[in-house]
């Protein structure tokens, strides 16, 4: 569990997305968003946010090392029935990605995602390595004028297209779906995200090829507006688990 010393302090939503389970996902988004700055006579400005340096500078100021994600799952009376260790994420001193690991099941690891960023800091390439440790699939990415990622392209290794996503964002930044293709231009997986007044994430809904919703999250934030509770639901709305942040810290 966080410590409740410092768990005010050092909220922070993850993107993605759900993971990307597997992760682009990594997958995930920042913890403390702003809508936007006020002027002298008060009114709103919008600013178009760039989300990996707002979460990167976040990560570092929280001295954040590693998060671990753990999925506790609900019985039928919505009572604690097991949980799980879904994913980790390493940091660097500087705030940088540089390690996802996903597990199965029963702990063991599934994937390991290896980052690579260019010298402006932008994510360039993701190396996804089998439990073995070996490398079988790469992921590039393309970017708007921001800095926000609006393609990524999963590739094998022998460089040929295999699967991409697709991003977009409203006019502030924030981002309002993810849109996975496979190499035949066929929507596979749809993911939405929706936010209230302040630019905070309060809900994100997952769809399969036909449009029929597969899962929805609810997101809940303290009163600094820190995210505390991300709540997992079916596709008939009954709550299947809560999932968890566990942070370390440098």
């Amino acid at each position: 569990m966080i410590n409740p010393l410092r768990a005010n302090k050092l909220r922070i939503a993850i993107f993605l997305n759900i993971i990307f389970l597997s992760v682009l996902f990594s997958s995930c988004s920042s913890g403390r968003i702003s809508g936007g700055k006020e002027n002298s006579k008060n009114e709103k400005i919008k600013s178009v946010k760039n989300l990996d340096i707002e979460e990167r500078n976040y990560i570092r100021s929280a001295k954040i090392k590693s998060i671990d994600k753990i999925e506790f799952q609900l019985n039928d009376d919505n009572k604690l029935q097991s949980s799980k260790k879904l994913s980790t994420q390493h940091f660097n001193r500087k705030g940088f990605l540089t390690e996802t690991i996903i597990y199965n099941s029963d702990n063991s690891i599934q994937y390991t995602y290896k980052y690579k960023y260019d010298n402006t800091g932008k994510k360039i390439e993701t190396i996804r390595l089998n439990q073995n440790g070996n490398p079988e699939k790469k992921f590039t990415y393309e970017y708007n004028a921001y800095g926000n990622k609006i393609r990524a392209n999963q590739l094998n290794m022998e460089d040929s297209l295999e699967k991409y996503y697709l991003y977009n964002y409203d006019d502030i930044g924030n981002l309002t779906n993810e849109l996975w293709f496979n190499k035949n231009n066929s929507l596979e997986y749809k993911i939405t995200y929706s936010y209230d007044d302040s630019g905070r994430k309060i809900n994100s809904k997952s769809y399969d090829e036909k449009d029929d919703l597969i899962y929805s999250y609810e997101y809940e934030y303290d009163s600094k507006g820190y995210l505390i509770n991300e709540k997992k639901f079916n596709e008939v709305d009954n709550q299947i688990s809560v999932i968890q942040y566990v942070y370390k810290y440098f």
